[in-house]
């Protein structure tokens, strides 16, 4: 485990880079000991997660799903995880493709740091929301609220790409709209096949 020190100095480089301030990679540890305690990212990130799956289990629930709390989130939690790393395993034969291979430390490193940051922004938004009233107007709020972050999220990666890749703003969002859809496509029918979606009219 990383202290709080380093990890806090790399969420400050990532901020600085999704700012567009490319020298800031630079100055993160790129070294193979840096890109094995990126991942420590996974571990820092479990209590935002942690409230992420008690929310999403609760919708569930509250949608009469046929699943207990404990089967959602033995379900949820590792689909969650395999999700954060299991891009990393192709991004070598990709990077390759592309005449990239030799960022692959840069891009997994500036990654595994910035979905530490963004799955606590994540989690505040759902945080606000179960301080708010549970009326209509605050749910569309709330919706649109998570539907700017999901977007600046979006953004912000494409920046983090585009740094880590050292390559042009068209290339990183032409890599992250190809990840996006691949990745959501196998964790949408993942999440199908365990049970996870909001039950339908024609189920319940």
């Amino acid at each position: 485990m990383v202290s709080l020190d380093y990890a806090f100095y790399h969420i400050e480089r990532v901020l600085r880079i999704m700012r567009g301030d490319a020298s800031a990679l630079d100055e993160m540890d790129i070294s193979t000991d840096g890109f094995w305690r990126s991942f420590n990212a996974i571990l820092l990130s479990l209590p935002a997660l942690f409230f992420m799956w008690v929310e999403s289990a609760q919708e569930l629930l509250s949608h009469g799903s046929d699943l207990q709390m404990w089967q959602i989130f033995m379900r949820r939690i590792p689909l969650d995880l395999v999700s954060w790393v299991l891009p990393f395993a192709f991004y070598p034969f990709i990077l390759h493709l592309l005449n990239r291979k030799s960022r692959y430390s840069h891009l997994v490193i500036a990654l595994n740091w910035s979905y530490l940051v963004l799955y606590y922004v994540f989690a505040a938004v759902i945080f606000i929301s179960f301080l708010l009233p549970k009326t209509e107007a605050i749910s569309i709020v709330i919706g649109f609220l998570m539907f700017a972050v999901l977007i600046a999220s979006i953004i912000f990666l494409t920046q983090v790409v585009k740094v880590g890749l050292n390559a042009s703003a068209g290339f990183a969002v032409a890599f992250i709209i190809a990840e996006i859809i691949v990745v959501y496509t196998l964790v949408y029918n993942v999440e199908s096949l365990l049970g996870l979606h909001i039950p339908t009219l024609s189920q319940s």
